[in-house]
């Protein structure tokens, strides 16, 4: 075996102490040395808007205010190379000066406005910058290589109308002492959603007054009924595709037309119906509540979470949900006049896939002193669903009630509001919403439809 010299040894720990010092720099040279390549990446990947002013008319004057209007998605097509939003902005929205959040791949992005002679100066693209997007854009976008391009077009869609308000817009104006100044206790509702129907109490008959809903000009033309005089046209209730009606004497009668009627069944004298869902019937007797497969057997008294004094003595209407969860729920408002003092009652009646319809109960929506957005009582109470939500209006008050929570809270909005001209029409109030979300409401001879507007708007 060959012996190796101290110093030897020495000199090799030495060396890779060297070799542990240079091995940093000979690394980083050798990343300096290496050719860097640009890729051809050039697209942009997302699009978003900064926050925008608005301006209102209200009255007189206008209304000055800025959302943030990030929440109105942009969505791109690459194939297209389109980008805007599927959801327009707010109705006034100002668009001369926004600001424009664009991520992308490649080196240059630039943007110019589309000219009807493609003339339009580009200009450098800035996150700070404000943009005029008041009309389309487009945008040039550079990749990093600098051997593609592409060129997208960006649109921001702002609606023409006040999106939650309510324009009315007068349809009819029917000839004094005629129409439905002869009837009295009038109902209205929408059948085979294109007829808007009102039913009344003319002398001794109960009178249909009918027209189309689809047309301005359409005329009313009026006929009588073969309903019992004692029917109780407040009772009339919307349901299974068909109307239905109660009568004093505790006959239910269904119509698919309004005009003719059968008799389907009978409870006990003073019966109210109340509801009707696919699979129930619903209507008050002697003070409580009770529920019917046919109209037929009236012998099921419902299952309620307060005493039966709390029920109604009169149901002005019972309005069906499918909650977001998948849950049905029934919504019930009618008054309860007890001593001379008249009180808005509501109750909620909620099944689903693991409760049966018939085995659930109802539940009693309590006054408390915290809540302080009851529904008022008023005279001629409308009750119907509308945006989601429930809706009620009547004479006493010019403003419109709605209530997001099942008739829990009700609450006013200054750009929901009533016809000007209702207050000055006397009479009969009643109405009716159809399939494309029109409201209609019939006061003395006078006849007004009306949308929240942004109901009516097409997607673009």
């Amino acid at each position: 075996m060959r012996c190796v010299p101290t110093n030897m040894y020495e000199r090799i720990r030495k060396c890779h102490l060297w070799l542990l010092v240079c091995l940093p720099i000979l690394f980083i040279s050798c990343i300096k040395d290496e050719e860097v390549v640009l890729d051809d990446y050039c697209y942009i990947s997302s699009v978003s808007l900064g926050n925008v002013k608005r301006v209102v008319k209200s009255g007189d004057s206008n209304v000055y205010s800025s959302y943030t209007a990030s929440y109105y998605r942009m969505t791109i097509d690459q194939r297209k190379q389109s980008i805007e939003n599927h959801d327009s902005l707010l109705y006034g929205s100002n668009m001369n000066a926004v600001l424009l959040n664009i991520s992308y791949s490649g080196s240059y992005l630039a943007y110019r406005k589309i000219t009807p002679d493609n003339d339009g100066v580009w200009q450098a693209y800035s996150p700070t910058d404000s943009i005029d997007l008041t009309s389309p854009i487009e945008l040039h976008l550079l990749s990093n290589d600098s051997r593609s391009s592409r060129v997208y077009t960006l649109k921001v869609n702002v609606h023409q109308q006040e999106g939650d308000s309510l324009y009315w817009t007068k349809v009819d104006e029917l000839e004094a002492g005629t129409g439905f100044e002869a009837m009295a206790e009038t109902r209205a509702a929408i059948v085979d959603g294109n007829n808007l129907v009102v039913l009344g109490r003319a002398g001794g008959d109960i009178r249909l007054g009918k027209r189309v809903v689809h047309s301005d000009e359409a005329q009313w033309g009026f006929v009588d009924t073969d309903l019992p005089t004692d029917a109780d046209l407040q009772t009339l209730a919307k349901g299974k595709g068909k109307l239905y009606v109660s009568t004093a004497e505790g006959a239910f009668y269904e119509s698919s037309n309004a005009e003719t009627w059968t008799r389907i069944g009978t409870g006990v004298p003073g019966m109210k119906l109340a509801a009707v869902t696919k699979d129930y019937f619903y209507a008050l007797a002697g003070g409580k509540l009770y529920s019917s497969q046919g109209a037929t057997d009236w012998t099921r008294e419902e299952r309620l979470d307060e005493k039966s004094d709390s029920l109604p003595t009169d149901v002005i209407g019972t309005l069906d949900f499918i909650q977001p969860n998948g849950n049905n729920r029934l919504v019930m408002v009618g008054h309860h006049t007890d001593d001379a003092v008249s009180k808005t009652m509501v109750w909620n009646k909620m099944w689903n896939s693991g409760l049966a319809e018939g085995e659930a109960e109802w539940t009693f929506v309590n006054w408390t002193r915290d809540n302080k957005n009851l529904l008022p009582v008023m005279e001629h109470t409308c009750l119907m669903k509308y945006d989601g939500k429930c809706l009620a209006f009547g004479r006493g008050s010019d403003k419109m009630y709605f209530s997001s929570d099942y008739g829990i809270t009700w609450r006013t909005d200054s750009g929901l509001h009533l016809p000007l001209e209702l207050e000055q029409v006397p009479g009969n109030l009643t109405s009716a919403v159809g399939d494309d979300n029109v409201i209609w409401i019939i006061a003395g001879n006078s006849v007004w439809k009306g949308r929240l507007n942004r109901l009516g708007f097409a997607r673009p």
